[in-house]
Order: structure tokens, then sequence, then C-alpha cells
């Protein structure tokens, strides 16, 4: 459910680590904000792991993370596109993938709850409808959308992904951020930014969204319309090497 973090990762999610770990340390130890796990971020690690009967790593994993949060009110949330069957091909990652766990099973094993897409047409409609029940009753601290992608695009839910009939696109584009849509797109988006915690962040999980010239206005438009720091792939992702991390 939360993301494993090391030396060295630059993340707006090392922010929000940082300023977990400031709450329980004294004034003079405080770490500076800057979403950079640098030396001082992981001694500070090592030792709230001590001090909780931790092991010691200097990682945040799972363990970590519940420790950290004890007593606070905040939430992960997951989006997941569900529609692509565990079916085996001559391609070698999907020969992997139909014996591996899905993408569900290892988020639910992870303590997540995500909210699942099936391919229905106005996808964005009903996802954003639900971050903004969950969102009602507990802060979000991290957001990820997991779905196919492309350059400025995610599909939500798979459905006419690239269809080359007008009705197709139309439901392609009801179901996914489209770059096309951007200005329709923040508008919706907006009244989500009251739903996050002071120091909550969005992650774009889909193969190369945050890429090229389009990719990076899309990604600035979506931090503008969430209020804030967004994150999204540069290349390709692949379920496999999510599950070997």
């Amino acid at each position: 459910m939360y993301p494993l973090l090391k030396r060295n990762d630059r993340l707006p999610t090392v922010a929000a680590l940082q300023i977990l770990l400031n709450r329980r340390l004294a004034a003079e130890n405080q770490l500076t904000v800057d979403a950079d796990f640098d030396l001082m971020t992981q001694e500070a690690i090592e030792d709230f792991q001590a001090v909780n009967g931790l092991i010691s790593s200097g990682e945040v994993n799972a363990d970590t993370w519940t420790a950290l949060i004890r007593g606070q009110r905040l939430q992960v949330l997951d989006t997941l596109d569900c529609t692509d069957p565990k079916i085996s091909t001559d391609n070698p990652i999907s020969k992997t993938n139909k014996i591996l766990p899905s993408s569900v099973e290892l988020l639910q094993e992870d303590g997540g709850n995500p909210i699942l897409n099936y391919g229905m047409s106005g996808a964005r409609k009903s996802i954003l409808s639900d971050i903004r029940r969950r969102g009602r009753s507990c802060p979000i601290v991290l957001l990820r959308f997991f779905g196919h992608g492309a350059p400025g695009t995610i599909q939500l839910a798979s459905n006419d992904w690239g269809s080359p009939t007008e009705a197709g696109r139309r439901r392609h584009e009801s179901s996914s951020f489209h770059h096309s849509q951007l200005a329709k797109i923040v508008e919706e988006i907006r009244p989500l930014s009251t739903f996050f915690s002071e120091f909550g962040s969005v992650e774009f999980h889909g193969c190369n969204v945050g890429k090229d010239e389009i990719g990076r206005r899309f990604v600035t438009e979506m931090a503008r319309a969430f209020d804030r720091p967004v994150t999204a792939a540069t290349e390709l992702q692949y379920f496999i090497d999510y599950y070997e991390r």
C-alpha cells in the first residue's frame, strides 16, 4: 500500500516521510523537508526503526510506514484498471504475468483497498466521484493512478484504446485523463484538492505518461488541478518490475 523508499530517492512522498519523522524528532534534530532521501533522512529512519523494534535497514518498508503513521489520520488511495486478463501469449512478460499475482492481489496484500475500474464508458467521472467519497472520510497522503499510458494520457479503464471510430474515441476519452481535454479535466479535478493532507501528492503509473513536451505539460496541469506535487512515468512500466520490487 505504501511506497518503498530508500537513500537517493527524490519524490514528493519523501517529503511526506520527512514531515512525519519531524513530528517525532526533537527540535534540534529536525530534517529539512526537501523531498531528498539524503544521509540525514536515512540516519533518522535507522534511529526510528531501532526505537520501534524494527530492523534498522535505513529503508522505508510497509512496517516502517505503519509505525510512522500510527495515530495519524491518513490514507493512500489507488485507482486501478482491471480489464486486462491474465492470459498467456508469446510475449514473455505476459507468460510471466500468467503465474504471478495480479496487481489487485498485490495491493490488497499490502493492505490497500483500490478503486477498481472495469472498462466502462465514463470511467473518469465514476473514479473522481469515488475519490471524493473516500477523501471525505480521511485525508489522502498519496493518490496513485495505475493504467495504460502514453505521453499526456493515462487510461483509467480499458475501453476502445486505439479505436479508429469517432464513437470509440469519445468512449476512450471519457474513461481516461487525455491531454486533448486538459481544460475540462482540470475543472473536474480541482474540487478534490480539499481532500488531501497538507503534504499529499499524486502519481501516474502508466507507460510514458510524463514523457516529452506533451507529457510535461500534462503533469504541470495536473499539479495545478490537484494543487499538490504530481509525478508521472517517463518510460515503459512493466508489472513484473513492480512484482520484483
